[in-house]
């Protein structure tokens, strides 16, 4: 029987002192760029919350309310459209009445129809208030026509319509 302790096994640092240096042409340009190309993506991937300068508090609040302010932005500026579009056409219908003259309308919209876009209710936007402001304004007849006008168009009580006298 062999009493003799059994020889060690190398060292890994003594493997890799054998093995020959590693070139560019022994790996290849394309395996290179796959593998740059790859530490290019994880880098994108985990860095961008640091670069925009939030603490570590504002990320993880941000980053819980993502989809509900990308939601919200996005209903902001489909409402904002919506009222351009009206202010304009009434700005134009109002201005060819006689005796009103040139025209500027506000209009405001339902906060409670505004919660229920976000929440993807399909419910058309409800007009809550609208400010006239025209030249012609300050007679009763004038004022009384511009108030009709936009009580047809939508459908509004008269309180919820203020005509001013423009400058």
């Amino acid at each position: 029987m062999d009493l003799r302790e059994p020889e060690p096994s190398p060292k890994a640092e003594d493997r890799t002192k054998n093995l020959p240096p590693i070139r560019l042409q022994d790996i290849g340009i394309p395996k290179l760029l796959l593998v740059v190309a790859a530490g290019v993506a994880l880098l994108v991937l985990s860095v961008p919350s640091g670069w925009l300068g939030h603490s570590d508090s504002e990320t993880k609040q941000s980053s819980s309310f993502t989809d509900t302010s990308a939601v919200s932005d996005s209903t902001a500026s489909v409402m904002e459209l919506y009222t351009d579009k009206k202010e304009k056409q009434l700005e134009k219908i109002l201005a060819k009445v006689q005796g009103i003259g040139k025209v500027e309308v506000m209009i405001t919209l339902d906060s409670a129809q505004e919660e229920n876009k976000l929440q993807g209710s399909s419910k058309v936007q409800k007009v809550e208030g609208v400010l006239v402001v025209a030249e012609g304004a300050g007679s009763a007849q004038i004022n009384a026509e511009i108030i009709q006008a936009v009580q047809a168009l939508f459908s509004l009580e008269s309180h919820k319509i203020r005509v001013m006298k423009m400058e």
